[in-house]
């Protein structure tokens, strides 16, 4: 049995792996999409004490093109860690082989084998005795932040035995006396790495590495305590965007309409801003729910009969430039006179210890602002007649929204067959018709419960024609209905 079929998750993803080690290139291509986050004060230099951080100037985003300067994690900082946690382990197993003369494989010593998988992956050259070049190909990791936001600078001292300045022997004042400029703690770093040609093994060997790591950088016996997040993987026959791109689209995602970024950044998943067209239904009273109900979700129940009566609501999209965030903190309180904030959780007795909760007991959390604006569709196949509230509650917290209903003119009693037609709002893509999926040409996804959603769809079939009070042509997607059967 070959050791893909035991990882089913990478079976679809065969192609792209190589059954066992190829001398040439085949323009295989896994790339790993790495978050490495300091834990600690980190500094990242080229040369000897003294000497400040790694720093390039480059444009801020793809969006925001102002000049910033970025700290910066050179390419072989990266990887000289990794290639060491995983000969720790290639050691603690006895799978380092030994050179023509007998030496067991070490790294810096003209002794490589040539022979295990760390050879084989990140290269190695003799002189005069050839060389294997590296599968394992990177480039410098770039922080989300700017320098001013993400570094600070430190003054230390090297004091003598009796604890001062001062020699105790001849009186004399010390010189050492220096100054460090460091990483701060919760810093995001983001980086690729490219894997060329590899089998499943040595793609295990390389994950395991990076997941292992967790220290960089100088004087990383005391500092340089460093976390890395495989966020995604990608399959191809050529090498993606590059680090740089990579980061200047992740801080115009991130930093928004704000003058910059927040600091520190939370390692959760934020979504973007949408509002599901299931919710924005139970939301304009389309369907009911009832208050106490412990059992599965009543999609089928309570939205199925809308398909019965033609009626359909789209997605909630936010404009660009209708878009505010507030930042709030919040505490969680107890009933009792008494009460203590413990790990994640808040005590009730004194001498009783409590179970840490899955849910925050304290911190910040990030909501949509005053003023945020978002837009969807109402369809009344049957026109019949429907309320149209002024006003809904939307979200965790039941706030309060206002609706400004605007009715489009149909310029067809028919739906028009249109051949590709790019779409500036989302769709559900459990709603569409299955006569549309072979004609979607282009999107983007989001994958929220309960089905995914769409935006920056480009596809072609048949579409409602209509005019909007200013004049401008609105094309929405002919047959679309509650997939309610299909999530079930």
């Amino acid at each position: 049995m070959s050791i893909i079929s035991n990882l089913s998750v990478l079976n679809q993803y065969s192609d792209y792996l190589l059954p066992r080690y190829s001398n040439f290139p085949l323009g295989r291509y896994v790339s790993l999409l790495v978050v490495r986050k300091t834990e600690s004060e980190t500094i990242f230099r080229t040369e000897g004490s003294g000497e400040g951080l790694v720093k390039e100037t480059v444009i801020a985003g793809v969006e925001h093109t102002r000049p910033i300067r970025r700290v910066v994690i050179s390419k072989r900082k990266q990887t000289a860690v990794e290639r060491r946690t995983g000969r720790e382990v290639l050691r603690e197993h006895d799978l380092l082989k030994k050179d023509t003369k007998g030496q067991i494989c070490a790294l810096n010593t003209n002794a490589p084998c040539g022979k295990c998988i760390d050879c084989m992956l990140y290269g190695y050259a003799v002189g005069g005795g050839g060389a294997q070049k590296s599968r394992v190909m990177t480039e410098d990791a770039y922080s989300i932040g700017p320098v001013a936001q993400v570094t600070e600078r430190r003054t230390f001292n090297a004091t003598y035995d009796n604890g001062t300045m001062r020699n105790p022997l001849t009186g004399e004042a010390s010189t050492s006396i220096n100054e460090d400029e460091f990483v701060l703690p919760e810093t995001h770093f983001l980086d690729i790495e490219t894997l060329k040609d590899v089998t499943v093994g040595e793609l295990q060997y390389v994950i395991a590495n990076i997941l292992r790591s967790s220290r960089y950088g100088a004087i990383s016996s005391r500092m340089g305590k460093m976390r890395n997040m495989l966020a995604a993987m990608i399959f191809s026959d050529t090498e993606v965007f590059s680090n740089l791109e990579m980061t200047q689209v992740v801080y115009d995602q991130l930093l928004g309409n704000n003058d910059e970024l927040d600091f520190p950044l939370s390692d959760g998943y934020e979504s973007e801003p949408l509002i599901g067209n299931y919710a924005l239904a139970y939301a304009l009273s389309l369907c009911a729910a009832p208050y106490n109900w412990s059992g599965p979700p009543r999609y089928k129940e309570d939205l199925g009969p809308l398909n019965n009566k033609g009626l359909y609501v789209t997605p909630g999209t936010f404009a660009p430039n209708g878009l505010r965030y507030a930042l709030s903190q919040f505490n969680a309180q107890s009933d009792s006179y008494y009460f203590r904030f413990d790990q994640n959780a808040i005590a009730t007795e004194p001498n009783k210890k409590v179970r840490a909760t899955n849910f925050p007991q304290s911190g910040k959390i990030r909501m949509l602002g005053l003023g945020s604006r978002a837009s969807f569709f109402l369809i009344n196949l049957q026109g019949i007649e429907v309320r149209l509230p002024p006003y809904i509650r939307l979200g965790k917290f039941n706030s309060k929204a206002r609706l400004k209903w605007e009715k489009l003119t149909l310029k067809s009693e028919q739906p028009v067959e249109r051949g590709e037609q790019p779409l500036d709002f989302l769709l559900n893509a459990a709603d569409l018709p299955p006569a549309v999926i072979p004609h979607l040409r282009a999107f983007s996804i989001y994958n929220v419960h309960p089905a995914p959603l769409l935006s920056r769809c480009h596809l072609g079939g048949n579409f409602w024609h209509c005019v909007s009070g200013a004049g401008k042509d609105v094309y929405v997607p002919a047959g679309m209905r509650f997939g309610v059967d299909a999530i079930e």
